[in-house]
C-alpha cells in the first residue's frame, strides 16, 4: 500500500494521512498521503 502510493521512502517517525474505507472483509486503506505537520 505504501509503494502504490507512492510512500517508498518513509522513514520511522514520519507522518501520514490514511484514510479508510470498508472493503468486503473488513477496513481497507482508500488513500494514504504523507502528513505535513
Amino acid at each position: 500500500t505504501l509503494r502504490r502510493g507512492g510512500l517508498e521512502d518513509l522513514q520511522p517517525g514520519d507522518d501520514v494521512k490514511v484514510r479508510f474505507a470498508e472493503g468486503p472483509k473488513g477496513l481497507v486503506v482508500a488513500e494514504i498521503e504523507l502528513g505535513l505537520v
